[in-house]
C-alpha cells in the first residue's frame, strides 16, 4: 500500500478482517475506523521473492502450474491422478510445505475441483 492520506489498502491482516475492515479501501477511511489500524508499505520485491519459492514447491508436485497472480496459481494434477489419487491429501501436503518452507506466517487455501475455474490457491495473510 501507499502510505500517503488517500492510499489504498491492499491486503489485510486476519485482526484487520475480523474489524470488519475491507481491502480496496482508501487508507484515511480505515483509519477513521481503526485509530490503532498499523499500515506497512507495500514491497513488491519481496511479494516477488515469496511468490518464486511457492512456485517451486508447487512444482515440485506437478509441471502443469500457471501462476495467476502474485498471490494465486493453478496446479493441473489431470496427468498425475495415479500419482496422486487423492488431491486432499496432495492439497494438505502443499500446505504443509509452504508452511516448513517459505514460513509459519503466510498462510494460503487451496481449492480442489474438477477445473481451474472453481478451484484455485489463494496466497496471503487470511
Amino acid at each position: 500500500m501507499y502510505t500517503g492520506k488517500f492510499g489504498c489498502v491492499i491486503s489485510l491482516s486476519t485482526e484487520a478482517k475480523e474489524r470488519g475492515l475491507k481491502a480496496g479501501s482508501r487508507l484515511n477511511d480505515v483509519m477513521a475506523l481503526c485509530p490503532d489500524f498499523i499500515p506497512i508499505e507495500s514491497n513488491p520485491t519481496r511479494y516477488r521473492e515469496y511468490h518464486v519459492k511457492i512456485i517451486a514447491i508447487l512444482r515440485e508436485y506437478c509441471d502443469d502450474v500457471v501462476p495467476k497472480s502474485i498471490d494465486e496459481a493453478i496446479i493441473n494434477l489431470n496427468n498425475y491422478k495415479l500419482l496422486y489419487p487423492d488431491p486432499m491429501i496432495i492439497a494438505k501436503k502443499i500446505k504443509r510445505d509452504i508452511l516448513e518452507k517459505v514460513g509459519d506466517f503466510l498462510e494460503c487455501s487451496i481449492g480442489v475441483a474438477p477445473n481451474a475455474f472453481f478451484g484455485q490457491t489463494r496466497l496471503g495473510n487470511g
